[in-house]
């Protein structure tokens, strides 16, 4: 085409590849973004945080998928073995360096389209793999005096990524020189199988056949699930509001069968996150547009009159079909418990740095016991009306393991201001204000 612009205005184009030295990324991204046309760019997406948040959110207000060309943020193998090594309270991976580039000066120029020696490419998905930073403690002969030892992550990862409540689902992995024991925690303790028809707009949410989630069917053609379960890169921890196409997900409600006998099927046409889902953990929802209106009847976020129904103290109703054991294996059937919405000041003080009150709430007792757990993401907190209306209120998001005292889950605060003016601007009847 002899130029990226001829290359985008040619209409035989579907999607863009940019694999340019990386002061053109940005440039040639927003050129395809602007054109309508998905595009992959090769790894970095951008020189620098402001440029790659710039690029994204045109991406998100155009509606066009774009993502950095490292697949294994998003491969389900990858997401499995980085499940095995958070499940471990200080995973230790080692690694024999003998002859390798690891200690060798990083290229300064990385502007100029250098790239890293290929053992630096190893650390760095060491890095990505273990959600920590890794520094090389030294080489020798013996590869047992070769280890990588655990600085602090950074702090959103650090309370993210152990944390999240999407389940890999059918996904399997062999790592060589990898083993992981993940540490006993409880789970939904306290939760029971929930009754048929109690909860029919509940959905089973399947991304890209490989992991789960929970939502709500909020309108007939709306479903609400958790950001980081509608994100391409949610499941490993960062945030960015860029997402799956709505072929990668199936939708099924009416049942409480996990396997979805008995219920209703849908198909996803687009996926919407907010752009404010960005290296953080707050704004963690997802709205999934169907591609025709479901029978079932929905169930839609608590609007503006009903802030009482969940004031700190109230008990409200956290429903999935995620695991019952903290790393175990998903139930047959739908669950359900009952737990107090928890004051934000106490929330700030038990949760830490990660939360915010503007976009997230969190429930639990103080001794543990009950909570929602991995499979559950995106899955509602129910409150009911003086009339014993069912309403969203929150959607899962994540916690300090599963039902440990002192740790409360924390939600999507979906009925507060930001998210729900969020939702109700791309689905009106999604909010009810009765």
């Amino acid at each position: 085409h002899g130029s990226y612009r001829t290359l985008v205005d040619d209409p035989e184009v579907d999607i863009v590849y940019i694999a340019t030295t990386h002061p053109f990324h940005r440039e040639q991204a927003l050129m395809a973004i602007d054109a309508g046309k998905p595009v992959l760019i090769e790894k970095p997406l951008a020189l620098n945080a402001a440029h790659a948040r710039e690029v994204l959110t045109a991406a998100c207000d155009k509606g066009v998928f774009a993502m950095e060309a490292v697949w294994m943020r998003a491969n389900p193998l990858i997401l499995r073995a980085r499940e095995m090594v958070v499940e471990v309270e200080q995973p230790e991976l080692g690694v024999d360096a003998r002859g390798s580039a690891l200690d060798a000066p990083e290229p300064v120029d990385h502007g100029g389209g250098d790239r890293l020696p290929r053992d630096r490419e190893v650390l760095d998905g060491l890095r990505r793999l273990a959600a920590v930073e890794l520094r090389v403690l030294g080489h020798g002969p013996d590869p047992t005096q070769s280890q990588f030892a655990q600085d602090a992550p950074p702090a959103h990862v650090a309370a993210l990524m152990p944390s999240l409540r999407s389940i890999t689902r059918g996904a399997a992995v062999a790592a060589t020189s990898l083993a992981a024991t993940a540490s006993p925690a409880a789970a939904i303790v306290g939760g029971a199988d929930a009754p048929a028809g109690k909860y029919p707009s509940t959905a089973n949410v399947t991304i890209a056949k490989a992991f789960g989630c929970t939502g709500t069917l909020v309108a007939p053609r709306w479903v609400l699930t958790a950001g980081h379960c509608g994100s391409i890169t949610g499941a490993t921890g960062v945030a960015t509001p860029v997402s799956f196409p709505g072929a990668a997900f199936d939708v099924t409600v009416g049942t409480t069968a996990a396997d979805g006998t008995g219920g209703e099927r849908l198909s996803v046409s687009r996926a919407f996150i907010p752009t404010t889902y960005l290296a953080g953990q707050g704004s963690d929802v997802t709205l999934l547009e169907l591609t025709a209106p479901a029978r079932t009847a929905p169930t839609p976020v608590a609007g503006t009159g009903l802030r009482g129904i969940w004031a700190p103290g109230v008990s409200t109703e956290i429903v999935g079909f995620g695991v019952t054991s903290e790393g175990g294996d998903a139930p047959d059937t739908l669950q359900q418990a009952v737990v107090p919405v928890i004051a934000d000041a106490t929330c700030a003080q038990q949760v830490g740095s990660s939360y915010e009150d503007r976009t997230q709430l969190c429930a639990g007792f103080p001794q543990g016991g009950t909570d929602t757990c991995q499979g559950d993401s995106g899955g509602p907190m129910y409150s009911r009306t003086g009339t014993g209306a069912l309403r969203v209120v929150g959607a899962t998001s994540y916690g300090d393991g599963c039902a440990r005292p002192g740790k409360p889950g924390v939600y999507a605060r979906v009925a507060d201001a930001t998210l729900r003016e969020w939702i109700r601007g791309l689905a009106p009847t999604a909010v009810s204000d009765q």
